[in-house]
């Protein structure tokens, strides 16, 4: 998709805190989005521009509690969906922002999280090889997924961090004791360079309910032409447990990240649709046996799994594409 060009920037622009903006695509999560700036009030280093924007509830009154704190801007979004939002939020970012920062209102800071981020930006970016496009904070509460014979049997290989299978799967970065060079990069804590975000589309541009692989989407395609990383330093929480979820919330995620990863198979001509379809069923079954021992939020993400996939195969014989079943997803109760 994108040719691969090896060369040092000619003039790489060290990045202060003044030229950059953290941008928060949320939806009805008042508690999560103060819980964030909290975090970001105690930031030795404060950004120049924060955008929440948002297509909830009203979330007037927590932003007015840090107008003093910051430059900070509330945006209602005529459209709805976690990639939609952040388009919009892009639009209106101040002039002189080099670096865009896209963090989830599930994420918080440690105390000077983004001082070191930006060191790490810095000295990254003047460094001989691909110019440096974008760079995740490190997630220090991200569950360590072991590696198995089992996991490398159904190309889920976990054993290098920041890798994507052949099959779609993406091994996790976190938490890492080095600066990591990686293949993909997450979507809710991640900084990219603002001429990327001008530059390259995303593939998403309809409305979901949970973006699922929206990351995967982006930024998989960009290791060819820049260095993705994960600044050690630069650490941060995703305050997210998935545990108590319902079986039928469960259902629908199962049925979305299939959904949503066989398009982002679909448009990598790298990777194997069948490499996808022999993971899937390894996913499945992990997940039946979890069901089985009464995990509900297993049991879900394998019903829905199963109907996710019985859906990419239809769709192949009626020859549709993988685009138009990920945007059914939207509309699906």
């Amino acid at each position: 998709m994108l040719e691969t060009k090896k060369y040092r920037p000619l003039k790489p622009i060290k990045v202060c805190s003044k030229n950059v903006a953290l941008v928060c695509a949320t939806k009805d999560q008042p508690d999560k989005v103060k819980r964030l700036l909290s975090s970001l009030s105690l930031q030795t280093s404060k950004p120049g521009q924060i955008i929440v924007c948002e297509s909830g509830n009203i979330l007037s009154g927590v932003i007015d509690k840090y107008i003093e704190d910051f430059n900070i801007s509330y945006l209602k979004s005529p459209y709805v969906g976690q990639v939609l939002q952040r388009n919009y939020a892009y639009d209106h970012i101040d002039n002189g922002i080099m670096l865009v920062i896209n963090i989830d209102d599930d994420v918080t800071l440690h105390q000077n999280s983004l001082e070191n981020f930006l060191m790490c930006w810095n000295e990254e970016c003047c460094k001989t090889g691909l110019p440096l496009g974008g760079m995740s904070f490190n997630l220090t509460d991200a569950e360590i997924p072991k590696n198995s014979i089992f996991r490398n049997i159904f190309y889920q290989g976990v054993s290098m961090k920041g890798t994507v299978n052949i099959s779609g799967y993406a091994s996790t970065h976190f938490p890492t004791l080095q600066t990591l060079d990686a293949e993909w990069l997450i979507g809710g804590a991640t900084g990219w360079d603002r001429s990327i975000i001008k530059k390259y589309a995303h593939p998403i541009d309809f409305p979901t309910r949970w973006a699922v692989c929206e990351d995967l989407m982006f930024s998989y395609p960009l290791r060819k032409s820049y260095r993705l990383l994960v600044a050690k330093n630069a650490l941060a929480d995703h305050n997210e447990n998935y545990s108590a979820m319902t079986i039928k919330k469960g259902t629908f995620y199962g049925l979305s990240l299939v959904i949503m990863r066989f398009y982002f198979v679909s448009i990598n001509k790298d990777l194997s649709k069948i490499a996808f379809t022999w993971m899937t069923l390894g996913q499945l079954l992990g997940y039946m046996l979890m069901g089985i021992r009464g995990d509900r939020r297993s049991l879900g993400f394998c019903l829905g799994g199963i109907s996710g996939l019985f859906l990419c195969f239809l769709i192949l014989f009626k020859k549709r594409t993988s685009k138009e079943l990920a945007k059914m997803l939207f509309y699906k109760k």
